[in-house]
């Protein structure tokens, strides 16, 4: 049987992800994507989706994006800017759309990356 590259996807506790998404550099750099979109996917990393077990997942889970340069940028599921990311995602090489709809429908409190810079 065919495996699909969300079969090799792993959860990660915040722990493990210490040393992979650096602390940010000054409050603003965490909060929310204020610089151009199309720079940003261009210098990404890394792109880590954060699911919670409660409520609902447009208001609770987000992306974590961490550009070159250490700048990293939260984005709401539920933000204005979330769908014309989500488009931009998917035009990345090897970066996975299954594994991206599976998060959707968790209910559990994980981080998964979901692509890194090969």
């Amino acid at each position: 049987m065919a495996r699909s590259r969300r079969d090799g996807a792993r959860s990660v506790s915040p722990a493990d992800l210490s040393g992979v998404i650096p602390r940010p550099r000054d409050p603003s750099a965490s909060s929310r994507l204020d610089a151009d979109l199309d720079q940003v996917v261009a210098d990404l990393t890394q792109v880590v989706v954060r699911t919670c077990g409660h409520g609902a997942w447009q208001e609770n889970a987000y992306f974590l994006l961490s550009t070159e340069g250490g700048h990293n940028y939260r984005v709401g599921f539920g933000d204005p800017v979330a769908t014309e990311l989500v488009q931009r995602l998917h035009a990345l090489p090897t970066f996975d759309s299954d594994l991206l709809f599976d998060l959707i429908g968790r209910h559990a409190e994980e981080l998964i990356v979901v692509w890194k810079r090969p």
